[in-house]
């Protein structure tokens, strides 16, 4: 009998027990900047400014939390933001929203599921994780069409999770942040913990577990927003330790990091020194030391007009910022680590067969078709690696190779001396570390070649004639193989062991002789049997410059 409990006890924790599921990184577990800031409007100025705040001192790929509206889905548009952010090393937050009606915002239908997920998927992101929040707010009537929908909203959200996990798993979804400190009065508000409890049941824990990656929080310190850097509950700076006990409430008990988009201090009432002490406290003996936070935006870098410039970064009507600004830029931080797709397509064909002992030059075409910036600088850089020793490969830097940009790189490689088969692999390294697997690369070694050339002079002996000099390139117009003082028998020259061949490549091949015009044809060289043909030799380079011209005849004469 006590086996089978064993058995039992083994197939339920295996089989019943939900488990932590991330949606392609754990971003807790990975280097990480906790630092961050919301930004109104996503302009380039805005970003670079948030770009100097977030990954100032020690700090870099900090956070940016943006909105963008159903309005406002131009993916020209914010790709360009997207790639300003890639370039910057901001990494995105996107909470979406409907679009203004009067004095509420516009409630969101579940048909607009697709249509969204359509849109953010059309976008290069900047890393691996999608974050998206589903909306703000909707315990407040204004932010819901007019009116508290719990239901709805459950509805909604749900529809578009599991739409964007379906259309691809890098989307980490989350619920919107919420009012923590609103009243149940309805139809205008309702209590967060009432709120989200009634989303929540809407479905089971299960089916909320697999579409929901993290906690949106806005932990802001309430009442007021003038509470206490250590305040407790949910309306204080730790709001959403009381959201993550309303999820495990609700059954879903896997590991939900937490990504707290708003928070901050209003400056008009409490005072610029007051709010950057205040913030930068609870920076040090909260928010850093919880490992399950992994970003805090604070609410918010530029506004320049009521209801919300009390809490702007930015002073009003004037390039410079307030002391939470440069108090936050002095604090310092970790370099953060994101994980991005790291990807290079070779447009070009690969050469496979080469001469022995020989040194090739060719160039491959290729395409960033990742998420980061492809840069030497930032110790990319491309290699082979073989099953068998005896290749030298030298290839040429990348250098600032944007995702869906091409470039034109050298590849020179050095030949063993022994012939056969080598198995082999292109790929892309960071920092002497394997990131990727570009192609695989399996090389043949030949013999080096033979050809014989055809010629014949206009005027002149067709039996055996000396002073021929052959010589042949690439197409990249570089010399591989040059011979002089070669003879012809019967009308050929015969011509062994030709190295530095990519066989099956195409080559021009010139045939010189001193008072004679060149003649020069292209031709595919092959392991065996290359027979080169030209046309007949004319006497009329009586200068020797290569070519016919007046000055011939004037030498002539």
């Amino acid at each position: 009998m006590s086996f089978f409990r064993y058995v039992f006890f083994f197939v339920f924790v295996f089989c019943f027990i939900p488990k932590t599921v991330f949606a392609v990184v754990d971003p807790t577990a990975v280097p990480n900047n906790k630092f961050g800031i919301h930004i109104a409007v996503a302009d380039e100025q805005d970003l670079k400014d948030a770009a100097a705040l977030v990954n100032s001192s020690g700090g870099d790929w900090g956070y940016v939390t943006v909105v963008i509206q159903e309005n406002d889905r131009d993916t020209g548009k914010w790709q360009d933001i997207f790639n300003t952010m890639r370039k910057l090393h901001l990494i995105p937050i996107v909470r979406i929203a409907s679009q203004q009606q009067g004095a509420v915002w516009k409630r969101p239908s579940a048909d607009d599921a697709q249509g969204w997920a359509d849109f953010l998927d059309s976008l290069n992101w900047v890393v691996e994780n999608r974050y998206v929040v589903l909306y703000n707010e909707p315990n407040h009537a204004q932010e819901w069409g007019g009116e508290v929908l719990p239901e709805d909203y459950a509805h909604v959200a749900y529809t578009f999770a599991k739409t964007l996990k379906e259309k691809n798993p890098d989307f980490y979804v989350m619920l919107a942040g919420l009012d923590e400190a609103a009243p149940s009065s309805m139809p205008r508000h309702e209590d967060a913990g009432v709120f989200l409890s009634r989303v929540l049941a809407t479905k089971d824990s299960a089916s909320w577990g697999a579409v929901l990656d993290g906690i949106c929080a806005h932990a802001y310190p309430n009442p007021g927003f003038v509470g206490s850097p250590d305040g407790w509950g949910k309306a204080s700076v730790r709001g959403y330790q009381w959201l993550q006990d309303i999820f495990s409430q609700g059954g879903i008990i896997k590991k939900m990091p937490v990504f707290i988009t708003e928070t901050g201090w209003d400056q008009s009432k409490v005072g610029e020194e007051t709010a950057s002490q205040y913030l930068l406290q609870t920076f040090q003996n909260i928010w850093l030391s919880d490992a399950n936070i992994v970003a805090v935006t604070p609410f918010i870098l530029n506004y320049q007009s009521d209801p919300f410039l009390g809490f702007s970064w930015k002073k009003k009507e004037a390039d410079s910022f307030y002391t939470i600004y440069t108090k936050t830029q002095e604090f310092l931080k970790q370099k953060g680590a994101p994980k991005q797709r790291e990807k290079i397509e070779i447009l070009s064909s690969l050469p496979t067969t080469f001469t022995a002992e020989s040194k090739i030059g060719f160039a491959l075409r290729i395409k960033n078709k990742g998420q980061s910036i492809i840069d030497a600088f930032d110790g990319y850089k491309i290699a082979v690696l073989q099953a068998n020793k005896g290749f030298e490969e030298v290839i040429s830097p990348i250098v600032l190779l944007g995702p869906g940009e091409e470039t034109n790189i050298s590849v020179f490689i050095k030949t063993p001396k022994k012939t056969g088969y080598t198995k082999s692999r292109i790929v892309l390294k960071k920092n002497d570390e394997q990131v990727s697997v570009i192609a695989p690369w399996n090389r043949r070694i030949v013999p080096k070649i033979n050809m014989v050339v055809f010629v014949k002079l206009l005027l002149g002996f067709t039996r055996e004639v000396g002073g021929y000099e052959v010589q042949v390139y690439d197409q990249r117009e570089r010399i591989i193989f040059k011979r002089a003082d070669m003879n012809t028998v019967n009308g050929k020259i015969s011509l062994k062991d030709i190295p530095n061949v990519i066989v099956g490549e195409s080559y021009r091949v010139v045939i010189l002789r001193p008072y004679y015009l060149p003649r020069q044809t292209h031709v595919q060289l092959k392991e065996t049997n290359n027979e080169v043909r030209v046309k007949p030799m004319l006497p009329l380079d009586w200068n020797r410059d290569g070519k016919w011209n007046w000055k011939d005849m004037i030498w002539f004469l």
